[in-house]
């Protein structure tokens, strides 16, 4: 779900259109894997990671957005004392997904 979202959702230009397709990927689960979202996916948007713990190098589901934009603002600062030019980027969720 995660990567169809990626691939398909992140195209489309309008609410209606991400709306109609979040919709379509919910019955689209339940067709084909007799799942439910909602039991499925604990929070959204949807993300998963392989960098959320340093001993643990393998993609796992986002549990916590406010844990992740955290460690993404680490690894920012850490470039940024690291590099000759800075990038100044704001973090918002949209951004982090």
């Amino acid at each position: 779900a995660h990567e169809c979202q990626r691939v398909f959702q992140d195209r489309l230009v309008n609410e209606g259109d991400r709306s109609w397709f979040a919709e379509l990927l919910k019955r689209c689960m339940e067709a084909h894997f007799k799942k439910q979202w909602r039991t499925v996916v604990k929070l959204e948007p949807l993300m998963f990671a392989d960098f959320l713990e340093t001993n643990q190098q393998y993609y796992q589901e986002v549990a916590d957005h406010n844990h992740l934009s955290s460690i993404l603002q680490n690894y920012l600062m850490d470039y940024n004392m690291a590099a000759k030019r800075k990038m100044e980027l704001v973090l918002f969720l949209t951004a982090v997904q």
